[in-house]
């Protein structure tokens, strides 16, 4: 084979929420797996190498910049569904790729992909879209949009530890390093009035409009004259 080769070429980096979703070509993640390991399904995609001896492509991926284990031979294709085991929390992956041709001859890496995790949980009574744990590209950006359940509101969303008050959505841009979002929310307070009054030989305490929160109780004395 000639010594221009061509490398290949990855397209962008995408999320996918769950693994039914749709995406585009690029670099695509979902994750399931508990707490401090997860699993992550990838898909990637990259331009095709046009030299007539082409025979395949082999991707590379490791935890630091161009420190790869052992590739995948992913034949002659430019998508590839790809499981990474036991990525660290938090953790960030870096992908290449390289094309073969027919006398085994084996091009030079690709750019390289960088990407890192964003985490986004909420917690009971709400929901974070999307949810889970992410791998986006390095330079992209995400949006997550906090929705409380019925009867409740956003009490607080923290990202990376920092209060940044109860906003109902978030955008991370320009991604640099790992970063996680969070939400809480808490029940709206739901408030009743009574109105009290009393006739001719008596009185009732407290009189007039009381205002009373849902759940709460509220205490009328009526004591009748002399």
């Amino acid at each position: 084979m000639k010594s221009y080769f061509r490398t290949v070429k990855f397209y962008g980096c995408c999320l996918v929420f769950s693994c039914a979703a749709l995406f585009v070509l690029g670099f695509c993640a979902s994750f399931f797996c508990p707490p401090f390991a997860y699993s992550a399904q990838v898909t990637l995609a990259w331009n095709a190498n046009t030299e007539p001896t082409l025979a395949g492509y082999k991707i590379y991926y490791g935890q630091a910049s161009r420190t790869y284990g052992d590739p995948v031979n992913v034949g002659n294709q430019t998508t590839y569904a790809l499981t990474l085991p036991d990525l660290p929390d938090g953790g960030a992956y870096y992908f290449a790729a390289t094309a073969y041709d027919t006398s085994g001859n084996e091009s030079d890496f690709s750019e390289e992909l960088v990407c890192y995790a964003i985490s986004a949980e909420a917690g009971p009574n709400g929901t974070i879209t999307p949810g889970g744990v992410f791998l986006t590209e390095k330079g992209s950006g995400q949006t997550f949009t906090i929705t409380p359940a019925a009867g409740y509101h956003i009490a607080d969303v923290l990202v990376n530890g920092s209060s940044v008050g109860p906003v109902s959505s978030y955008t991370f841009t320009d991604m640099q390093s790992n970063q996680s979002i969070s939400a809480s929310f808490l029940p709206d307070i739901v408030t009743y009035t009574i109105t009290a009054s009393a006739g001719a030989n008596g009185a009732i305490s407290p009189s007039g409009t009381v205002t009373v929160n849902h759940g709460e109780s509220k205490t009328f004395t009526i004591t009748p004259s002399a």
